[in-house]
């Protein structure tokens, strides 16, 4: 009997050492170091962001150490219990890294992160440089304006300043010829780059820029963190759709494949729902603000027929 356990044992450390034999890319990487780096923004509520009553002013240190929160933080949170049992490392940790809109995927590139759970559109630009889960969210460019602003319409952007945070889809939207079809040419607006959404947020507030362009989803909690939401109205139909996926690195198949795994079976299960009411409809924990964005049709879909494929933008 003792001579059939160590049989057993044997053949299971041998398995377990094939199976780490065949680990390659970032999966050798998190394996060998027992760390996953994980890249997350700052100010993209509700999809990843520090709660302000979290932050230790003054003190780099502790903001370095506080966890992001979020539905894509919670999302990322499943892909790490999924490498924590097939790499066999329930030791696994997690080292945050936040980054911005500029600098996340050069990151990715340099190896500093292995998967990047914000808010970042999957496009076929992005695609030559990076890779992607499938698709998570769907967004749709819109802008944050002053209400008494007299904005209503793209049409009155006209000879304005208008802001945008630096390295967006939504800047890069702004500065196509077609962006706004025949209503007004992009070469008559004052377009503004900025560091963070924040910024931008600020700019429209004090009226120093009379727009700020960006995803619906990530205006609206803007304004919902914002100092008096009332100031605020979030207009004009949406110039066009963003598909959120996580940002992995470009080439790694296996590492792609566990990840759309674990995603699409928190699709399947439902589980992927529930984590959007959490953050989407309910009250969000940390300093109690409140959406109230009920899933669109859009989203459902995507939920239903999960793909990484990227819109078509020609």
């Amino acid at each position: 009997m003792k001579r059939e356990i160590a049989v057993l044992c044997l053949s299971a450390m041998a398995l377990a050492g094939s199976v780490r034999a065949e680990l390659a890319g970032t999966l050798r990487r998190i394996h060998d170091s027992g760390v996953v780096n994980v890249g997350h923004r700052e100010q993209s509520l509700p999809f990843s962001f520090v709660a302000p009553s979290r932050l230790a002013p003054g003190s780099r240190q502790a903001a370095a150490a506080i966890e992001p929160v979020g539905f894509t933080i919670d999302l990322c949170a499943e892909v790490i219990e999924t490498l924590k049992l097939e790499l066999e490392r329930p030791d696994l940790r997690v080292a945050y890294v936040p980054v911005t809109s500029e600098n996340r995927i050069a990151l990715m590139e340099e190896g500093a992160i292995d998967i990047e759970c914000g808010s970042t559109t999957n496009t076929q630009a992005r695609r030559e440089r990076v890779d992607f889960s499938v698709t998570f969210f769907v967004a749709r460019v819109r802008m944050l304006v002053r209400r008494d602003s007299g904005v209503k319409g793209y049409e009155d952007l006209r000879g304005r300043r208008v802001v945008v945070t630096a390295g967006t889809t939504a800047e890069a939207l702004l500065r196509k010829p077609s962006a706004f079809g025949t209503r007004i040419e992009p070469d008559r607006l004052q377009i503004v780059p900025v560091v963070d959404h924040d910024d931008a947020l600020q700019m429209v507030e004090s009226g120093e820029a009379s727009a700020f362009l960006l995803d619906d989803v990530l205006l609206a909690g803007l304004v919902a963190r914002s100092r008096d939401p009332s100031l605020f109205s979030i207009v004009g139909e949406g110039l066009s759709e963003e598909r959120y996926g996580l940002m992995l690195p470009r080439g790694d198949t296996r590492f792609k494949a566990l990840v759309d795994r674990t995603l699409i079976g928190l699709m399947k299960s439902g589980e992927a729902e529930k984590l959007y009411r959490r953050w989407f409809v309910d009250e969000i924990d940390p300093g109690g603000l409140k959406l109230n964005l009920p899933m669109s049709p859009e989203l459902r879909r995507v939920f239903d027929l999960p793909t990484d494929k990227e819109l078509d933008r020609s």
